[in-house]
């Protein structure tokens, strides 16, 4: 008897397990042509990590009380400017970022309303953390999609709700 129940609490432990495997990978894109894909589709993106300028409060609550935070996703390292209405030299595509609050790997710290750049921390699938400006991929959903914006980069067309992160390479 004793072994059914070792035997059972393997195979229940196994099936939790399981249950938390990685998600499917999506589809490898371009930033510039992530919001060309059709809603709810999956995407594999790479590129630096950043916040979004000119934003005081970039987290929110959902109706479901769940707590999500917006980033960019750049394709080039340059640093945005601080004011949000000055055009950079040379504009990079960038896409925003939608991230569960939380702990756990495809989540990001808590940010407080007027912060800088230095307090964002997003936990990666290894354990370790990616800060602003590190080189990433992400896994998502492709969500609201503007069909009124015609931006130059996808950030005024369409977001990505991510589910998975770990560091880029091939940078």
């Amino acid at each position: 008897m004793r072994g059914s129940s070792i035997v059972l609490s393997v195979l229940a432990s196994s099936a939790l397990f399981a249950c938390s495997k990685a998600p499917p990978p999506g589809k490898p894109v371009s930033i510039a042509a992530v919001c060309d894909e059709p809603m709810q589709s999956r995407v594999r993106l790479q590129g630096f990590l950043r916040f979004v300028r000119g934003w005081n409060d970039p987290c929110s609550t959902t109706e479901a009380g769940l707590r999500r935070c917006t980033l960019e996703l750049r394709e080039s390292n340059e640093r945005p400017p601080e004011d949000p209405s000055a055009s950079p030299s040379a504009p990079s595509a960038n896409v925003r970022l939608s991230l569960p609050v939380g702990d756990g790997p495809a989540a990001m710290n808590n940010l407080p309303s007027n912060f800088t750049g230095i307090g964002v921390v997003v936990h990666l699938e290894s354990g370790a953390n990616a800060v602003e400006g590190s080189y990433i991929t992400i896994d998502g959903v492709v969500t609201n999609h503007s069909q009124t914006t015609h931006s130059p980069d996808a950030a005024g067309r369409c977001s990505v709700d991510v589910d998975w992160v770990q560091a880029g390479s091939g940078n």
